[in-house]
């Protein structure tokens, strides 16, 4: 569950960055 939730937030910082 937890490795999930890093997954998540790793997964949106990514597209967060490209979007930038």
């Amino acid at each position: 569950m937890k490795e999930k939730g890093t997954l998540l937030v790793v997964g949106s910082l990514l597209a967060f960055s490209l979007a930038t």
